[in-house]
């Protein structure tokens, strides 16, 4: 998983581990060099925090600040962006549970403020040699088109976001998915939101929008 930017910048990066058993386990950040261990006592909620270096900036830039958790038995997980105005949550699922297809939903930004506050997406790659086709459903800051296809090849443990080109607009419709070259086989994490927005709009004051998004073989129809 990975954290989108969060208007200004989180004051931390939390990761909050709860098990029904009581486990050990590390959260690392690998191309960054961070791991650190962990242990959680059954029926408790252990918080980590991830450096907030690792918290995504800018538009349309390979990084690798992709955050890696692994444990001896199955835990519940739960990565937190916080600041002191502006503060959300995503439940992150399990590497089995990933896809290679998403349609984003996320929301647009806060208007005004210098166009300062985007909506926004991310993706999180679990395997080398990723090939990821997106979609955007609006103009994006770093140029692309709404509606023209674009690729980016992301290895293990890197991450890429996209933000809107305007504040007004909303990735939301935005469709990611893997190449036939990159195939079904090489799985990827994909988060939608905004990086502080008022929902609806026009009721202050502005909040993180941050959640992990259901590949769409996962979505049903009731």
């Amino acid at each position: 998983f990975g954290f989108m930017q969060n208007a200004y910048g989180a004051q931390e990066l939390r990761v909050y581990v709860t098990s029904d058993v009581t486990t050990s386990g590390t959260v690392a950040v690998p191309l960054a060099g961070y791991a650190q261990p962990f242990t959680v006592v059954a029926n408790t909620v252990t918080t980590l925090l991830v450096p907030n270096t690792n918290e995504q900036t800018g538009s349309e830039v390979v990084t690798g600040k992709g955050v890696h958790l692994t444990s001896a038995d199955p835990v519940m997980v739960t990565a937190d962006s916080y600041q002191s105005f502006t503060h959300d949550a995503s439940r992150i699922y399990p590497v089995t549970a990933l896809g290679s297809e998403y349609r984003i939903a996320a929301y647009r930004g806060l208007p005004g403020f210098n166009e300062f506050y985007k909506s926004e997406l991310m993706i999180v790659a679990t395997v080398a040699g990723t090939e990821v086709e997106i979609t955007p459903s609006v103009n994006t800051l770093g140029g692309h088109a709404a509606g023209v296809p674009f690729t980016v090849t992301l290895d293990e443990g890197e991450t890429y976001q996209v933000q809107s080109a305007l504040s007004s607009l909303d990735l939301t419709g935005s469709l990611v998915k893997a190449t036939s070259t990159s195939g079904p086989c090489r799985p990827f994490a994909v988060f939608g939101g905004s990086m502080c927005a008022n929902v609806p709009v026009g009721c202050p004051a502005c909040d993180h929008l941050f959640e992990q998004m259901i590949a769409l073989p996962h979505w049903g129809t009731s």
